[in-house]
């Protein structure tokens, strides 16, 4: 496994990503809806691989668009690093590639559009995309 690393602006949250690909081969995806662009946010995950967030003091969390997924956001600068979904059993989630240390090595960008499926598909796409998610906060 490649483990691949990165923080926040302020340093208060990091992230670990652990994947069997190295970053060299992975995509990263953009979503086109207004609350992404607007933040710049390029999303990364692999479904074979899992994602561990920690925080100084709890995530701060969002919800957006069909509010079935939680944005999570630094409670101390307020970017978006990454987002979650939690159902029967499961936890999978996404994380703001832009914040990886490794990002510039990243393959390229596919632009995506979530807005365009039903609350089913969402979750269908998310368990086949997404990483198990672990959130750890360090008190």
């Amino acid at each position: 496994m490649y483990q691949h690393l990165g923080q926040c602006p302020c340093g208060s949250v990091t992230m670990q990503f652990s994947s069997p690909q190295d970053i060299s081969h992975c995509t990263s995806r953009k979503c086109d809806c207004q609350y992404c662009l607007d933040r710049g946010i390029e999303y990364l995950s692999d479904p074979q691989g899992q994602i561990t967030i920690s925080s100084l003091s709890p995530l701060q969390e969002e919800k957006q668009g069909s509010e079935q997924a939680t944005f999570l956001l630094c409670p101390s600068c307020q970017i978006v690093v990454g987002v979650g979904y939690t159902g029967k059993g499961f936890s999978v989630g996404s994380l703001n590639a832009t914040l990886l240390d490794e990002y510039e090595k990243l393959q390229g960008r596919l632009v995506v559009s979530p807005k365009t499926l039903d609350k089913t598909n969402k979750v269908k796409r998310w368990r086949e995309l997404w990483s198990e998610m672990l959130l750890v906060v360090k008190c």
